[in-house]
Formats: structure tokens, sequence, C-alpha cells
């Protein structure tokens, strides 16, 4: 599985997603594809043959949000997901309603979430 978790805090969820109790319902999926998949499982070369690999998406002022969700999911999950977190944010759509995030995001917010990342034991990938 290749499951998308964008927030921690519902708040971000409704507002920009229109999607109500959201991470209750993110983290119920989450939990299922970990059930059914196991532990990551990589070939010789690297590559998932088996397991769930979460993508997290950095969104410009909410670096809190994603530490959040990480110490959330290092606390869960540890072990039994990788991680991939994005830089690649682009302001579109709607997002010209919302200041706060109709930009993009900065490398200081991205690296204060990357350093964190490196203290923790959640194993994965960092994009650029």
């Amino acid at each position: 599985y290749l499951p998308d978790f964008k927030y921690f805090d519902d708040r971000w969820a409704l507002r920009y997603s229109h999607a109500p109790a959201y991470f209750e319902h993110a983290a119920q999926a989450l939990e299922e594809m970990v059930r059914q998949t196991g532990a990551p499982q990589l070939d010789g070369d690297g590559m998932l043959q088996r397991g769930v690999l979460v993508r997290h998406l950095v969104l410009p002022g909410h670096s809190d949000d994603s530490l959040r969700l990480l110490d959330w999911l290092e606390a869960h999950f540890t072990g039994r997901i990788l991680l991939s977190v994005m830089f690649q944010y682009t302001p579109f759509g709607e997002a010209d309603q919302y200041p706060e995030i109709n930009r993009r995001l900065t490398t200081l917010e991205y690296q204060r979430v990357t350093r964190a990342l490196e203290g923790m034991k959640l194993e994965g990938y960092v994009q650029i």
C-alpha cells in the first residue's frame, strides 16, 4: 500500500480538505493496511515487495502538525511501515482561499521536519 497521511490535526483536514474526522479514519485505514501486509519486506535491490509506505506531504506553515504526526507514527508504527516525507507542495486549485498555504514550502520548514525525523526510529525516505 502507498497511502497519503496528510494531517494530524483535524482542524486542517476540515479546513483544507473538507474531511471531518480525517485522523480517525486515516489511522484506522493505516492499521488495516498494516494488518493485511505485515512489516515491510524489501528485495535485494531495496525495492518494497510487501508492506506499507506512508507518504506525508509537509504543508507550508504546518511543520508542527507534521511533527505531531511523525511522533504518532513512531509511537504506533515503528518497524511496521516505511515513511516518505515529501517537499513537493505546490499551491493550486483553492489554495488561494487560504493565504497560509498559498505559497511554496520553505527549505527551513522542511528541514525542521526532516531533522526531527533523523532522531526517530521510523525508517523511510525524504524527498526533494
